[in-house]
């Protein structure tokens, strides 16, 4: 009998540490992919982060994103995203794009949108000032690969 109650134990030990040990784990894995504020290769992950901005604004938190465009023949184009919940701030800059307008534009607006069709996700900004309601701004697109 006192042999089965120090095998039980054992085996509840074990179990308990493998729980606590997957726990940690899991919050460390979702703590790094929330850090992650430079988004550069528009693949599953940064649309994964992309979403997590989206969906914050959404629940009207706040969260900041970059995101820089892969280019093959010219400068990036580079996005800055920052909300506060309520509004969000979309700076695309043109600066270091060679074969663009050399500029930087900032939409203040009270909505994002979010598309998926066939070609990938897209998501663009609404409700802006000094622009329509209805005018989709600033679109970043996450192509299907």
């Amino acid at each position: 009998m006192n042999k089965w109650v120090w095998i039980l134990t054992v085996i509840v030990l074990v179990l308990i540490g493998g729980l606590v040990y997957s726990v940690r784990m899991n919050s460390e894995m979702k703590s790094s992919y929330m850090q992650k504020g430079i988004l550069t290769n528009f693949d599953q992950s940064d649309l994964k982060r992309m979403n997590s901005l989206y969906e914050r604004f959404k629940n009207q938190q706040g969260d900041h994103l970059m995101l820089i465009t892969p280019t093959i023949d010219s400068g990036p184009v580079i996005y800055n995203l920052t909300t506060n919940g309520t509004e969000i701030h979309w700076t695309v800059d043109y600066t270091r794009d060679s074969n663009s307008v050399n500029k930087k534009i900032t939409y203040v607006c009270k909505d994002m949108m979010k598309e998926e069709d066939m070609n990938g996700t897209i998501y663009s900004v609404t409700h802006c000032g000094g622009y329509d309601e209805d005018e989709r701004l600033g679109p970043v697109i996450f192509a299907k690969k």
